[in-house]
């Protein structure tokens, strides 16, 4: 259990650094390059093959400002959602929210753009594009609409199967794959409600360290944000206000693989924890943390493609630091996490 609690407290001790590191460099002159304008985007290419598929905005953040969960739920977001198609040829449709209409249309989902795209390096771009709700539809309903011949152009970049779109001037997409595109997607419920606070996870990562010659213990951490990228980028604002991971741990008699294996594991043990922005800056180490223990219902774990579904049943958590075990703070429902593991850096693996 100690090298679980110090790697629970090293997560939060890592986000801790990389919010004093934003924030120590919020007052070197201002020169902090437009926030997080560009820093999402270390350059690489992307591929066509990449990019293909249905797209859907979780989050968007101003150049120079914090970064915004969007919701389709939350209308004081609706302004950055936006949900795209990308296609193998080359064409690509955009979604926006109406906003501002009059009661009767305003929220209604409509489609704001038609075009073309190519990609160059790690630049995208859009052409030939007709833009704004009349226009596309009097494009697609009569073959009329007026075509721009501009140019759209946006640093992009993958990251742990996140499409990061960052527009010069303006700001970054961070943009999910939906589950329209039969690849995956959440597939169920990827959240845990308990003790008055529900975790929502949509992040995943994985990494093992070998016990002995023939065993291995493997670590699953699911995160509601792309965790280790901000840790790389030291970006806070890639950090929500409440950072939230989930801790899935559990022993293979046999050598360390170059992935997770597929299987039904037991026992294994399964941590909550959360953490205020506000409690990092104010040193808090701690915040919410739960811990349950499953002697016999086990993890399952099931891979298609580079896709993962992790199950869990009902599980009984209590708080960490009370030392109380007879005491139940809460019990899960089955919970559920679908999408693509990213191996941590070796940098952060935590050992005993």
């Amino acid at each position: 259990m100690k090298k679980y609690f110090l790697s629970m407290m090293t997560i939060m001790m890592m986000a801790l650094v990389c919010v004093g590191f934003s924030a120590c460099g919020d007052d070197d002159d201002n020169n902090n390059n437009g926030g997080n304008g560009g820093g999402n985007n270390s350059g690489q290419q992307v591929s066509p093959q990449d990019v293909v598929g249905e797209w859907l905005a979780i989050a968007f953040t101003p150049e120079g400002g914090k970064r915004i969960e969007v919701n389709r739920s939350q209308e004081s977001v609706w302004e950055y959602y936006k949900r795209y198609n990308i296609t193998a040829n080359g064409n690509i449709e955009e979604w926006s929210i109406n906003y501002r209409g009059d009661e009767e249309i305003r929220g209604r989902e409509e489609k704001t753009l038609v075009g073309k795209y190519r990609i160059e390096g790690s630049t995208f771009i859009i052409y030939d594009f007709y833009e704004g709700y009349k226009n596309v539809k009097a494009y697609e309903q009569e073959g009329g609409g007026t075509m721009s011949k501009d140019q759209r152009r946006a640093t992009v970049s993958i990251s742990n199967s996140i499409f990061f779109i960052t527009v010069d001037g303006y700001g970054t997409y961070e943009l999910k794959k939906t589950s329209n595109n039969n690849e995956g997607g959440n597939g169920g419920s990827s959240s845990i409600t308990g003790d008055g606070e529900t975790y929502e996870f949509d992040y995943g990562y994985w990494y093992a360290y070998e016990i002995s010659d023939s065993a291995t213990e493997y670590v699953i951490l699911l995160f509601n944000c792309a965790y280790y990228e901000a840790l790389e980028r030291q970006d806070a604002s890639m950090l929500p206000n409440n950072l939230q991971t989930m801790t899935i741990m559990f022993d293979v008699d046999e050598a360390a693989a170059k992935a997770i294996p597929a299987g039904d594991y037991a026992p294994f043990e399964a941590l909550l924890a959360s953490l205020t922005k506000q409690q990092l800056m104010e040193g808090e180490k701690h915040g919410k943390q739960y811990t349950a223990f499953s002697e016999n219902s086990p993890v399952k774990i099931t891979k298609s493609g580079d896709k993962y579904t992790i199950s869990l049943g009902e599980l009984d958590f209590y708080e960490m630091f009370s030392g109380d075990r007879e005491n139940v703070a809460f019990t899960s429902k089955p919970f559920t996490f679908t999408g693509t593991l990213s191996q941590v850096p070796e940098k952060y693996f935590q050992y005993e």
